[in-house]
């Protein structure tokens, strides 16, 4: 299926009632065709950019002036804005105009919105600011009053954000059309919270989504007007859908008058002289250096669409490995699981050098010593929360969970275990802050009876500060992640939405940073013990937790397995409300040496 919100609208503006064929009358055609599928800070689309390079060779065979199709693959915003200006200032009242987007979507607050491909999205402003609204290109398309105005774009009317651990969207797929949609047709590919088929099963050859290639062959019938051409891709996909188990249902909103023709009843294409008329003798002839150019544009997207399923056969070939590599950890884990945990491999108050490992009891978290330092904290990069950076020093040594704190290590102190994604070397998950807090407090309790440890206060588990947390993370990196700058390389370290199979998975299964901790990135969100800010204006600077700020709110770190890589880096941080308890929050131990 098509990635989470890809989205195909078609609008079909008959502002004139007008015969949809004039062979006295000159048409000028003119169109904006994108595709967007390789983006940068989401799921990537594999054939969005095929499907709009063959719909741009078919509008330049239905008589489409090269010069008048203005084309964008994988745009960012201002690409995105550029192609929208100049179509605009192509189309005119006496054109034909034709719009086909295909990519990602999403409706905020009833307003649907079409994403550029370097979207960074971490709330619904970020769309809202960076995303082209489409009720506002409605609006500035009716305002032209174009003989017709039809925009193609190929599409799901689920929400691309939904389940990844944010609230943009909030589950909203795409809404009816907003803005000013007098004289406009517009047709979702899917119903609400469908999504649009790509593949009919294994032994479908097409290249192209269902709706597209149901689409592209209505036009190209001679004769049909654009409300039969919609009516028959309709019936089309339902009946293609439904009978590979499939519900697609194609939504309609019409408010169009009159009617459009792709393809004359005669057959042959449209194509004005220099004195606007249409003579019925070369209705079928394409300038030659137009010809040429369009065979080259169908021989380009077919060779495209040939690459893209080899690429799709690679990445699927390469996603069975990775999920039988995945089975056998996860046998080997269970094996694991059931060996009863190695003794305390050093004893408390022992050796305390950096790297050091131990354990309070045969129950307790097996902890890593970590070594004094400074460090950059915080990022000048978009993200407001991560200013500003500013240097803070660890003073002591201290002692961190080697792993996030597992469910058989909660179950063996608190008596039951909450979690979701059960597994007693999975993390822990589902729990409030204040079941966390009874954790530590009866953790303390138990060191202090069974290994006599004791250091005075409520004792010397507890959490970690954001900066320690950080500090930890970065393992004295300075890169976006700790692996490096480019999100490739976080397979080896990290759990997250591109691996995940969108579960937990036991600790210590991914490679450890370089202070030998595991899972800091991924897994599972880690709280800390600071109270939420929304900067880091006055945050301390010794590596002790801030405790002013929205204190009903804490601070979690580090992504987990729902997340994309944007909030697996280094700086990434994120609040949680203090009563929530979620399958993709749990935490992490420190303890304060003597």
């Amino acid at each position: 299926m098509r990635g989470l919100g890809l989205l195909l609208v078609i609008v079909v503006a008959g502002l004139l009632a007008r015969p949809a064929w004039a062979a006295t009358g000159g048409e000028r055609r003119v169109a904006l065709v994108i595709g967007n599928g390789d983006y940068r800070h989401g799921t990537r689309l594999v054939n969005a950019v095929a499907d709009a390079r063959a719909f741009r060779a078919e509008l330049l065979a239905r008589g489409f002036g090269i010069d008048n199709v203005v084309y964008r693959e994988n745009a960012d915003r201002r690409a995105m804005n550029d192609a929208l200006e100049e179509f605009l200032g192509k189309l005119a009242t006496d054109a034909i105009g034709v719009v086909y987007y295909s990519g990602h979507g999403v409706q905020i607050g009833g307003v649907n919105y079409l994403l550029p491909v370097d979207l960074q999205a971490e709330k619904e402003s970020d769309v809202a600011y960076d995303a082209v609204d489409l009720g506002r290109l409605l609006d500035r398309i009716s305002q032209v009053q174009a003989r017709f105005a039809l925009t193609v774009i190929d599409a799901c009317r689920n929400n691309p954000f939904e389940g990844r651990g944010r609230s943009i969207g909030a589950g909203r797929g795409l809404a009816a059309p907003s803005g000013n949609a007098a004289g406009i047709m517009v047709i979702f590919a899917a119903g609400a919270n469908q999504t649009a088929l790509d593949s009919l099963g294994s032994t479908d050859r097409e290249s192209n989504g269902l709706f597209t290639r149901e689409f592209l062959k209505a036009i190209r019938t001679p004769g049909l007007d654009v409300q039969e051409v919609v009516r028959r891709v309709r019936l089309a996909v339902i009946e293609k859908a439904k009978a590979v188990g499939h519900t697609q249902t194609p939504a309609v909103y019409d408010q169009s008058v009159g009617t459009f023709v792709f393809t004359p009843a005669g057959g042959g294409t449209p194509v004005a002289d220099d004195a606007g008329r249409i003579q019925a003798d070369d209705a079928g002839r394409i300038q030659a250096d137009d010809a040429a150019r369009i065979q080259a544009e169908v021989a380009a997207a077919r060779a495209e669409t040939e690459r893209l399923k080899v690429e799709a056969a690679r990445a699927e070939l390469a996603r069975i490995k990775a999920e039988q590599e995945q089975l056998r950890r996860q046998q080997q884990q269970q094996v694991a699981a059931l060996v009863p945990p190695p003794p305390p491999t050093v004893t408390p108050g022992g050796n305390t050098s950096s790297g050091a490992a131990f354990r309070d009891c045969a129950d307790c978290p097996e902890m890593v010593v970590v070594s004094a330092g400074s460090f950059m904290m915080g990022s000048n990069g978009i993200v407001n929360d991560e200013k500003p950076v500013h240097r803070v020093t660890i003073p002591r040594p201290f002692a961190v969970g080697k792993y996030e704190v597992t469910q058989g290590e909660w179950e063996a102190v608190m008596g039951s275990n909450p979690s979701w994604f059960k597994g007693a070397r999975n993390p822990v998950e589902r729990v409030k802050w204040k079941d966390i807090q009874e954790f530590v407090a009866r953790l303390n309790a138990k060191v202090r009876s069974v290994a006599q440890v004791s250091t005075g206060g409520d004792g010397p588990y507890r959490l970690l500060s954001e900066a320690e947390w950080e500090y930890v993370a970065r393992a004295a990196t300075t890169t976006k992640y700790p692996c490096g700058d480019t999100e490739t390389c976080l397979g080896s370290i990290a759990w997250y939405d591109d691996n995940s199979g969108e579960r937990t998975h036991a600790v210590g299964g991914k490679s450890p940073n370089a202070f030998g901790l595991y899972d800091l990135l991924g897994n599972i969100g880690e709280r800390v013990q600071d109270c939420w800010s929304e900067n880091y204006s006055g945050a301390p600077t010794d590596g002790s937790p801030n405790t002013f700020g929205n204190c009903g709110e804490h601070t979690v770190r580090g992504g987990s397995w729902n997340d994309g890589s944007w909030f697996l880096r280094s700086t990434s941080r994120i609040k949680s409300d203090d009563r929530v308890s979620i399958s993709a929050f749990g935490f992490r131990l420190a303890k304060t040496l003597p």
